[in-house]
């Protein structure tokens, strides 16, 4: 894009940003303005900015007052050339107090300070501007709004960042900050059509009820109520009808939660108006505002250029690039998983099986963990061949006396844990284990002999103007009640020195003495727990936000790992992604929800179906700050074989870290058969199709790609309690509608068929879920899938392909462990298969046209095969 493309203009009281993506008019009288696609059609309309102090005084720029703008030079950031754009407001009261001391009036023509000098690139570049008067106001007079709007020359989204000055002679404290709000009779969200086929994504964390779920605007919709002490990084607003996206967020948020106010409510009559009430802000918790001081907000994203995914993908970029995060996002535009073995195991992806009270039902003791380690090493169909199967054993819930300390049982652990860690060592395993370093028993020693160390009663009031240090407060520690636990704990202040020392010398007992290879660290305390009790608890350095305290706990974190001895993986659990990105290198999204008490668990808000939905939403972000694990796997009896495939399905597409959560011990064969054909991971996640046009997502598509061929995997889901069909154009999946592609079911072991420019399924069972193979047809003998490992093909096949000297199909495969396999073979109309020799195991064939299946025992070898074939003129074959 050329530097001249980004225009700035006065017309009259318009102040007009033309950039070819997008156009922003700011109306000077009005104090609100719009934010016009590059066809310029009205997207925001009437937006504007407000300040609230904790007086309940509130401030808007679109009241009366006196406004003003100015632009600064060019500048230039990793992000490319920019212009900001600051527009100044004052209320009239202000303006009136000074007037009548006898102050300069501003709006007098006459007075020779009615321009503010202009830079050297501003006469250059934007001549026709009618720069606004500058700013002189002299101190004890009242407060300025300042609305900053970045532009970039050569990116489609603005930033955009509000301060709130003080010229008053005394303090006064901020309630909160909105960036933009179009809150008003006049101001909506237009994106197309009408608003009840709007859906709306928003990225929460994991204590909300529906966390990274869709939700439709409907008539009398209201997200605020029921959220407002959440915290929202970003969302997606995406119109079905339309296609068209509004990508909306913070890109910091460093000082202050940021949190989206959303509503719509429909008048009598239908109109495409739009979305009446929408809002970015952040709660200042009274911030102190000095005499002459401007508090500046985070700083807010919007983007309406392109579709969805490739915005918010733009969206990661640029809140990388403001946090200077190194991120994870491979080079490669393609989302392919390369089978080389060097990468089957990729950096901090793992699977293994995690062991807890709840999941064996019984207390872990030193005896129980070992029958379970024996049982893993045993299962031929667990024990991997190939670097990336069944690797850790993690110890979850269970294995601690109390909250918070690393006293064991001696009943349980009679020599201690380290014993333990070396059996697992002794194994060929990784030890991994989990912990929530800042929830800590009431009644522990450490509380009850330092109890200013937690958490305690604001009995004066967070809100206080003048904050001190409370270093001497002594009050009882909190009483805070977490999911999953038995008991209520108190929470580990992170100010407070001496929590730091207790998390450093727990790390090091863990990493160093014991010697775990993986932390998975439960950061429950600070999100569930802190969050619901955030507005009336006080903590040691209260000159601190909250958000500065979750801040400093995950830096304490990482602190204490540094200095141990041992370099281990630190990952997190139900941490908070506005604030943890860059911290943790593998990251739980999900929290550990427990099998619903209802009588459908299948539909229950934290059931199979709204769970998986959550964490399929996730993939289509491919967040490069860090790796997401998939999480807790549960296919055991008694759960239905369809909702293990609906399990299985999801986990494989994930690319991401597996936990087994069977026992061991228990584990019926068929089921571990099933689970065998998960291993090795791939490290690589698959991108849901219709991930803003659906509720629940339907169809994920990952591409597999080896030095001979590439193929697609895609994930079909029928989330109805009834049948269902499904057409898929296999546009979506950038196939060519000008050839013709072999489709296979996986779990069904099924060929489907020949198709070209559309897939169509029918009478699709309810609640299941389908892996479908497609290859591009070619006119020879080829693969189509095989049963051992869910790519088909990406990991147990080493070379494969067609030798035409021999007219034979040659193939070699290393099986990732001891199972049977079958490999199933497309064979064109004029081929018959007419011999066939394998080595390495002993083997069956069947020829049931035009699929070819060749099936090896369960070996350890690698196994070779030749299938030879000749060539028809037309004839068929005799039954």
């Amino acid at each position: 894009m050329k530097l001249e493309e980004l225009s700035i203009s006065r017309h009259g009281n318009l102040v007009v940003v033309k950039h070819q993506k997008y156009q922003i008019e700011f109306n000077l009288s009005k104090g609100t303005w719009n934010y016009s696609n590059e066809n310029n059609k009205t997207i925001i309309k009437n937006a504007f900015t407000q300040i609230k102090l904790n007086d309940s005084t509130v401030l808007k720029t679109s009241d009366t007052g006196f406004r003003e703008f100015n632009t600064e030079p060019q500048k230039v950031d990793d992000l490319g050339n920019f212009q900001t754009l600051r527009f100044s407001y004052e209320t009239e009261l202000t303006r009136e107090h000074w007037n009548t001391n006898n102050t300069p009036n501003l709006s007098d023509p006459s007075n020779n300070l009615s321009e503010s000098p202009k830079s050297d690139k501003e006469s250059d570049s934007a001549q026709d501007i009618s720069v606004a008067e500058q700013d002189i106001l002299p101190v004890g007079i009242g407060l300025r709004i300042h609305t900053y709007l970045t532009c970039y020359f050569d990116q489609p989204y603005i930033l955009l960042k509000v301060g709130m000055e003080n010229l008053n002679i005394t303090p006064v404290n901020l309630t909160n900050i909105t960036l933009i709000d179009t809150s008003t009779p006049q101001g909506a969200i237009q994106l197309g059509g009408h608003p009840s086929q709007y859906h709306l994504y928003l990225k929460m964390p994991p204590i909300s009820p529906n966390a990274c779920t869709h939700r439709k605007i409907y008539d009398g919709f209201s997200l605020n109520q029921d959220n407002t002490l959440l915290p929202c990084q970003d969302g997606i607003l995406h119109d079905t009808d339309s296609k068209n996206s509004l990508i909306f967020g913070f890109i910091t948020s460093n000082k202050w939660w940021p949190r989206m106010q959303i509503g719509y409510q429909v008048k009598k009559r239908r109109s495409p108006r739009g979305l009446t009430s929408w809002a970015l802000y952040h709660d200042c918790e009274n911030k102190t505002c000095g005499t002459g001081e401007e508090i500046m907000s985070e700083i807010g994203y919007l983007d309406f250029s392109e579709d969805a995914s490739t915005s918010y993908k733009r969206f990661n970029e640029c809140l990388a690039a403001e946090n200077g995060i190194q991120t994870f996002q491979p080079k490669e535009e393609k989302n392919h998983f390369h089978t080389k073995l060097e990468h089957l195991s990729a950096p901090n992806i793992f699977s293994g099986w995690s062991l807890s009270s709840e999941s064996i039902q019984k207390e872990l003791s030193a005896d129980i963990i070992s029958e379970q380690i024996r049982s893993v090493d045993k299962n031929p169909l667990l024990k991997p061949m190939l670097s990336g199967g069944i690797d850790y054993i993690h110890l979850d819930a269970g294995w601690q006396t109390n909250p918070g300390e690393l006293k064991l049982d001696k009943d349980r652990f009679p020599k201690g844990m380290q014993p333990v860690v070396e059996e697992i060592h002794a194994k060929g395993f990784k030890a991994s284990i989990c912990i929530d370093p800042f929830s800590i028993d009431r009644n522990s020693e450490v509380v009850q002999k330092q109890h200013e160390i937690c958490l305690r009663p604001d009995n004066e009031g967070q809100s206080s103007d003048n904050k001190k240090a409370k270093t001497a407060v002594a009050a009882e520690a909190v009483e805070v009640h977490l999911p999953g636990r038995a008991n209520p704990l108190a929470i580990l202040d992170a100010s407070h020195p001496e929590t730091r020392i207790h998390v450093q010398k727990v790390m090091k007992q863990i990493v160093d003495e014991w010697d775990f290879d993986l932390v998975k660290v439960d950061m429950s305390s600070y999100t569930s727990g802190m969050m619901s009790i955030a507005s009336n608890v006080a903590w040691y350095d209260s000159s601190l936000t909250s958000i500065e305290l979750y801040r400093l706990a995950v830096r304490i974190l990482n602190e204490a790992i540094d200095e141990t001895e041992k370099d281990v993986i630190l990952s997190c659990y139900n941490t908070i992604e506005s604030v943890g990105i860059g911290s943790f290198t593998l990251n739980y999204p999900l929290l550990y929800q427990k099998n619903s008490e209802s009588s459908d668990k299948w539909h229950h808000h934290n059931g199979t179906k709204h769970r998986l939905c959550r964490y399929i939403s996730y993939l289509n972000a491919q967040n490069p700050f860090w790796r997401h694990a998939y999480g807790n796997l549960s296919i055991d009896e008694p759960r239905p074989m369809n909702e293990v495939i609906v399990e299985m399905t999801t986990a494989a597409l994930s690319g991401a870290s597996v936990l087994c959560t069977n026992t061991p011990t228990t584990l019926s064969k068929p089921r571990a058969e099933l689970i065998a054909k998960l291993f090795p991971l791939s490290g690589k996640a698959a991108t849901p199709v219709d991930r803003y046009d659906e509720p629940f997502q339907r169809i994920m598509h990952l591409p597999v790609e080896t030095s001979q061929e590439t193929w697609h995997l895609v994930g079909i889901y029928n989330w109805k309690d009834q049948q269902d069909d499904l057409y898929l154009n296999l546009d979506l999946l950038g196939l060519s509608p000008n050839k013709d592609y072999l489709v296979h079911d996986f779990w069904m072991r099924q060929y489907l068929g020949i198709v070209s420019k559309n897939v169509t399924l029918l009478n699709i069972p309810p609640r299941s879920a389908k892996l479908l193979c497609i290859r591009e047809e070619q006119q020879i003998p080829q693969l189509l899938s095989t049963d051992i490992h869910y790519t088909q093909g990406g990991v147990e096949i080493l070379s494969a392909g067609w030798d035409n000297h021999r007219q034979s199909y040659l193939l070699i495969c290393q099986p990732p462990r001891q199972t049977d396999g079958t490999f199933f073979i497309h064979v064109p109309e004029d081929y018959i298969p007419v011999g066939v020799s394998a080595y390495g195991s002993e083997y069956e064939y069947k020829w049931d046209k035009p699929i070819y299946q060749l099936t090896f025992n369960a070996t350890e070898s690698m196994v070779q095969a030749s299938i030879q074939f000749t060539k028809t003129l037309g004839g068929s074959q005799l039954a």
